[in-house]
């Protein structure tokens, strides 16, 4: 009958950090500037974005145009609204909106 011999691997250990190369000051500034660079690579906030038509010697905010006419909308239409398309005429001084594909002559807002 055969023997199995068996056969251990020593597992290899990484090299211990001795408490003097944690002391050291220039360890401690690659690990203070590793953890500053790890707070600065947070994503930055979306920048504010404003829209305005400038037409006929005027000019129009369309960011509150957007907000004004949704306002308008949800009054008209109690149902959610799945699309809502805005039509703008600067010569009229006025905004017409559709909701959902469909329109009528109370679906308009003044600019």
């Amino acid at each position: 009958m055969a023997t199995v011999k068996k056969t251990t691997e020593k597992a290899t250990k990484a090299p211990a950090v001795k408490k003097a190369e944690l002391a050291d000051p220039a360890v401690k500034a690659v690990k203070k500037s590793a953890a500053s660079a790890a707070k600065t690579t947070k994503k930055a906030a979306a920048p504010a974005v404003k829209t305005i038509l400038q037409a006929n010697g005027r000019e129009f905010d369309l960011t509150a145009l957007n907000a004004k006419v949704l306002e308008a909308a949800k009054s008209h239409h109690t149902a959610d609204i799945a699309e809502l398309a805005i039509y703008v005429k600067p010569d009229e001084a006025v905004a017409y909106y559709t909701i959902d594909g469909e329109g009528c002559d109370a679906y308009m807002v003044e600019l």
